[in-house]
């Protein structure tokens, strides 16, 4: 059973959503999709891009509520394996391209909706991914970014070392405030915005990325000193009998592309 951490309500993924989100503790990250797929509210005419799908989450779960999906890496071997799967679960409007996210291989205003879930912590200019997600979309359209919100400003540096000892290709967790700031920069419309609350099980944390066991002790060591009172992670841990637990905080944004005015 998952220690309810923040004293919030745990879920499952088919409950009815809630009006705050907020107020509502996942005890998985792929609980969190039905949800943000519902943030898309999309046109069976509409297309989507999706930044760096990794392994197509994003991708199988509203694939069916559109018209096409392109999924876009720069991995084109991970390509490949998500387009054999993509294939076998019957989605033919699904399409992959290989190409550099800071110069992305695709004209000017072509989707309906861009959108980047989980992936904007591996980046390090991700200014310039945005832009290049802006530039791509189509007037009236919609950027869409899911990502990690940063920890307290004091404990950034330590929480981003941490999690890059666990996921080598993690950069930084961006705070709340430096997401708006690329929308506004940008001149969209914020239409929407959500927090999404998962506790992490430290153990499950771990393999997710297969991290090597001495690392493993490393962090876990640390986690262990500040649920005793010590130093602080950025984590914010707490130990019940069944191992140790953490809240991780997903931010949401739905930014809207103004339309040209016509002279």
């Amino acid at each position: 059973m998952r220690p309810d951490v923040d004293k919030e309500i745990a879920v499952d993924s088919g409950e009815k959503p809630a009006e705050d989100m907020a107020e509502v503790t996942f005890s998985k990250e792929a609980e969190i999709l039905p949800y943000a797929a519902e943030l898309l509210d999309p046109s069976p005419s509409d297309s989507l891009l999706d930044i760096t799908a990794w392994n197509c989450d994003f991708a199988f779960q509203v694939a069916r509520t559109l018209r096409v999906v392109t999924c876009v890496d720069s991995q084109g071997d991970r390509l490949l394996e998500n387009e054999k799967i993509m294939k076998k679960s019957g989605l033919p409007n699904v399409a992959f391209i290989e190409g550099d996210l800071n110069a992305l291989p695709i004209t000017n205003g072509k989707y309906d909706i861009v959108i980047s879930y989980l992936h904007f912590h591996h980046l390090k200019n991700p200014e310039l991914v945005f832009r290049e997600m802006v530039r791509v979309c189509k007037e009236g359209g919609k950027v869409i970014v899911f990502d990690y919100e940063a920890t307290t400003e004091d404990l950034r540096e330590t929480q981003d070392a941490i999690e890059a000892m666990r996921d080598r290709k993690h950069v930084q967790n961006l705070s709340h405030e430096e997401m708006l700031d690329m929308y506004y920069t940008a001149g969209l419309t914020i239409e929407s915005e959500q927090k999404y609350k998962v506790c992490m099980d430290l153990m499950q944390w771990f393999a997710e990325m297969n991290t090597p066991n001495n690392i493993r002790e490393d962090i876990q060591s640390w986690m262990e000193e500040e649920v005793r009172g010590e130093e602080k992670t950025g984590f914010f841990p707490t130990r019940t009998k069944e191992g140790i637990y953490f809240n991780r905080t997903i931010m949401a944004f739905v930014g809207r592309k103004a339309r040209r005015v016509a002279k």
